[in-house]
């Protein structure tokens, strides 16, 4: 199985020779070269990020409600304070276990028409998804995808989150790739 950072392209380049009057003349020269992977980065992995630590805040918000934490101003603060990073820390983890790995997108990634998937283009295994989501407990991890391509995330576990058309497009040219090497095969 190829990686999809491995797939090539016919791409150009501009080459500078000089002519028979011995003038700098500039033209296009084709070659083969590989095909750029369109990652989602920068504002949309921030807002990625700020929709899905929202919706876990308000779940946060909805069971203090239900389950009526006791007040701040009680003596038992320290403890319910302790109680309730515990919980955001249990529901940080499953939201993103759960939402990326069945549905390969969180809520956040929805508004933006993104997936997460391997270097292969399928769908990232389980343990590649908790670790994924272990390392985004790294304080810095969140501004490593704002600045780069692939945050430390997607880095260390191999994992690229793309927009679904970019997705379709990669598994095309891979489905046309089988279907010559088949045929040559024959």
């Amino acid at each position: 199985m190829r990686k999809i950072s491995e797939i090539k392209e016919i791409r150009y380049r501009t080459v500078h020779k000089k002519d028979a009057t011995g003038k700098r003349v500039a033209y296009k020269e084709a070659y083969n070269g590989f095909r750029t992977v369109n990652c989602i980065y920068g504002w949309k992995r921030f807002l990625h990020f700020f929709v899905d630590t929202l919706i876990i805040f308000l779940i946060l918000y909805t069971l203090n409600l239900v389950f009526d934490f006791p007040s701040p101003k009680n003596i038992f603060f320290t403890i319910l304070y302790f109680y309730t990073s515990i919980l955001f820390l249990i529901l940080f983890l499953t939201y993103f276990i759960i939402s990326e790995f069945y549905f390969q997108t969180t809520i956040g990634k929805i508004l933006t028409n993104s997936l997460v998937i391997d270097i292969y283009g399928n769908k990232p295994t389980f343990k590649t998804i908790l670790l994924r989501t272990l390392v985004r407990l790294i304080p810095w991890d969140i501004y490593t995808f704002i600045f780069e391509d692939r945050g430390w995330h997607d880095k260390w576990t191999n994992t690229l989150v793309v927009n679904k058309a970019e997705l379709k497009t990669l598994k095309e040219i891979l489905s046309t790739e089988e279907e010559k090497k088949q045929i040559d095969n024959v």
